[in-house]
């Protein structure tokens, strides 16, 4: 295993009612969405306990590889960076968790253009820092941030999240 989920390049593609994937503790260290094609219609991929070390490019130019898609999970992986980039094509998402990765920052914008996410997952991670901005999402409702080193820098980091219902700093 080359570290690449041992599924090559377009392998799951054609497959017409795809919905669900999991490929979890299969030892990813890169994951490319393009092995479910250029036109994906999954709507959940689990992606847990391997080491993937990026966070997946969900579009391959100006294109959305995976449009539909509403629910993924990198939890348990070695992800040390997200960006409003690293989301781009996932503008569909509504639950994204990342828990036990290796992310420090959460920067502006990181989660504007995901209009209908409404639950992240980001437990156990190093996040010492959330911008003023990162969390601007119109449907964000639920963030777990438990166990973190976090310092909240700014006193209005979650003014930007009018529907959220759960905000958990800590172990409950």
């Amino acid at each position: 295993n080359d570290g690449m989920c041992a599924v090559d390049n377009r392998t799951m593609s054609g497959i017409p009612h795809l919905k669900t994937v999991y490929l979890s503790n299969v030892g990813c260290i890169v994951f490319n969405p393009l092995i479910f094609g250029e036109e994906s219609t999954l709507l959940e991929l689990r992606l847990f306990q391997n080491n993937i070390l990026d966070f997946p490019l969900f579009t391959e130019g100006s294109k959305k590889i995976m449009p539909q898609l509403e629910v993924l999970d990198l939890s348990n992986n070695r992800i040390k960076f997200l960006s409003g980039d690293s989301l781009q094509g996932l503008g569909n998402l509504k639950k994204l968790n990342l828990n036990y990765n290796d992310l420090v920052i959460i920067e502006n914008g990181t989660f504007a253009n995901l209009t209908f996410l409404h639950t992240i997952h980001l437990v156990r991670n190093k996040i010492k820092y959330i911008e003023a901005d990162a969390l601007v999402s119109p449907s964000l409702r639920i963030v777990l941030l438990a166990f973190n080193p976090l310092v909240l820098r700014h006193a209005n980091v979650f003014r930007n999240c009018p529907q959220i219902e759960q905000i958990q700093l800590f172990e409950i």
